[in-house]
């Protein structure tokens, strides 16, 4: 799967201390400290994605595409 669209950095408290909380809920530690390791949000404007083995890799590719 291919995501094409504007990354954004994530810097706002609130929404980093809610992907601190849910990556501890799913993965049961700590987010490693995104000063270290930022945060990137991105936008979609498209999508594209394809089955991984053959026959199906060459003819049976998707994409969405997202307009604002």
């Amino acid at each position: 799967m291919v995501v094409n669209g504007l990354a954004r950095r994530v810097v706002e408290p609130k929404v980093l201390a809610a992907v601190v909380t849910l990556y501890a809920d799913k993965y049961g530690e700590g987010f490693p400290d995104p000063n270290e390791n930022p945060v990137y949000r991105v936008d979609p404007e498209a999508v594209i994605a394809v089955i991984e083995a053959e026959p199906g890799f060459s003819g049976r590719a998707t994409r969405w595409s997202f307009r604002p």
